[in-house]
């Protein structure tokens, strides 16, 4: 039934042409998928590009209802509480990664228009690959809020994945990069935020290059 809702999901997004772009850069095993948000089909459109089964943090409000809860869970979503820090979801996500799967993450933490300027980043994604040790994707939604359209062209919709970004990074340039940031000598003593916060503008700097690829 999963794979068969999948091509389904799939079948409806070719009639909008989708695109799906460098899949080929998801490992095969366990790691952190960190999206921009910008429209309630991006959460689709990922699941439907991904071939194996990842596991989505979604907010919290979307469960409320059982049916839609089930549902949601069956798909692989699991419930996110936003505006603090929720250290459930961060061990659950870290529950999959232990078990070699894929999660999601969008690193706003809520959909944001194409074009502002001013975006907050959450540093779960972040901390999540850096706790767990795994490769980060960046991956650009593009078109997504434009697919029913009624003012202007509509867009195709696409997802870009990225290069993943190592482990290794995790573990040592980003504290360097949080570091020389803080015009520190060195990465010592700075802590795990700073790092998770060097990590997550680093991940954001490639899904905007992804998303100006275009």
């Amino acid at each position: 039934m999963y794979r068969f809702c999948k091509k389904i999901l799939r079948a409806f997004f070719g009639l909008f042409a989708w695109r799906v772009i460098g899949v080929e850069n998801l490992p095969d095993g366990a790691c952190v998928v960190a999206s921009n948000h910008i429209s309630f089909w991006d959460g689709p459109l990922i699941w439907a590009a991904i071939e194996q089964k990842a596991y989505f943090m979604a907010k919290s409000e979307l469960f409320r209802r059982p049916l839609v809860a089930k549902f949601l869970s069956w798909a692989g979503a699991f419930a996110v509480r936003r505006g603090k820090s929720d250290r459930g979801a961060i061990n659950k996500a870290l529950g999959y990664i232990a078990k070699d799967k894929k999660v999601v993450v969008y690193i706003p933490g809520t959909r944001i228009r194409p074009g502002k300027k001013k975006v907050v980043l959450k540093n779960g994604a972040a901390m999540i690959a850096i706790r767990g040790q795994v490769p980060i994707v960046p991956v650009a939604i593009v078109g997504s809020d434009r697919m029913f359209s009624l003012k202007g062209p509509r867009v195709r919709p696409t997802v870009i994945f990225g290069k993943p970004i190592p482990p290794e990074f995790t573990a040592s340039q980003a504290a360097v990069a949080a570091a020389a940031e803080n015009g520190s000598a060195s990465a010592n003593g700075l802590g795990n935020h700073g790092c998770y916060e060097a990590l997550i503008r680093t991940v954001w700097q490639e899904i905007t290059a992804l998303q100006e690829s275009l």
